[in-house]
């Protein structure tokens, strides 16, 4: 596949493997190919690698040892699942290496220049108010958290399912007693697809994107607790759910 393109057609069923350093730049074209463009503005549309940047880099830099991929024989990496096994180590590493980084590289990019940096500086704080205190109680309990994305072409294949399911496995095998994910409101095919594995609702909020930052959308924050692996349904006609959740 030549660089800078992502899959198209559907030859094989994927398999689902651990992520590999050869497969960091399939994903950050992957994870903006599949991005709602509501978290995208449309500013940044000439900066591809900061969008990656901000969608990626603590998942597939510190900890990749949690993400998983769906590789198609012919294809490539069709669908990815970013796992973070302690949330607030991820925030940690956000807040002190990430974000700087990211601010540095827009100032020297000029993108501060051609976006409205206020609008977006306040739309990020005023979602992060709203839903840091239904996080913070979350993480106590659920303090995993995971975020996924299939390719187009490759939905209603039970993908997302498979690769949660791995993640899932992943977490119990390593102690941690639950998993959290957000998921918008009205995404049904993602909120039934989590539903079927038996993630409950934990909590609501609201976020402003930045790429529609007049317009708030309701979130669902979803959990499970990974001590019971009866309560997963790894299979029925629910595996066909329309992945696409957060």
């Amino acid at each position: 596949m030549a660089e800078g393109q992502v899959p198209t057609g559907n030859s094989h069923h994927p398999l689902i493997r651990r992520h590999m350093a050869c497969d960091r730049g399939a994903v950050r074209r992957l994870v903006i190919a599949c991005a709602d463009r509501r978290v995208v503005p449309t500013c940044l549309d000439s900066n591809p690698r900061l969008v990656a940047d901000v969608l990626t880099r603590y998942y597939v830099d510190f900890e990749p040892e949690a993400c998983w991929v769906a590789d198609d024989p012919g294809s490539g990496v069709v669908g990815y699942l970013f796992g973070c096994l302690s949330t607030r180590r991820r925030f940690r590493a956000m807040a002190s290496r990430i974000i700087p980084a990211i601010i540095l590289r827009t100032i020297f990019a000029g993108v501060v220049f051609s976006c409205p940096m206020g609008q977006l500086a306040w739309a990020g704080l005023r979602s992060w108010k709203s839903g840091h205190a239904v996080k913070s109680r979350a993480t106590l309990g659920y303090p995993a958290h995971l975020h996924i994305g299939v390719h187009p072409d490759y939905r209603r294949q039970g993908i997302g399912r498979e690769l949660v399911l791995h993640f899932v496995d992943q977490a119990r095998a390593e102690g941690i007693p639950g998993i959290h994910a957000s998921v918008v409101e009205a995404n049904l095919p993602a909120c039934s697809l989590f539903r079927s594995l038996g993630f409950d609702v934990l909590g609501q909020y609201e976020v402003l994107f930045p790429g529609s930052p007049r317009a708030p959308v309701r979130m669902l924050l979803l959990g499970l607790q990974t001590s019971s692996p009866g309560d997963l349904q790894r299979s029925g006609s629910s595996s066909r759910a329309n992945e696409g959740g957060r």
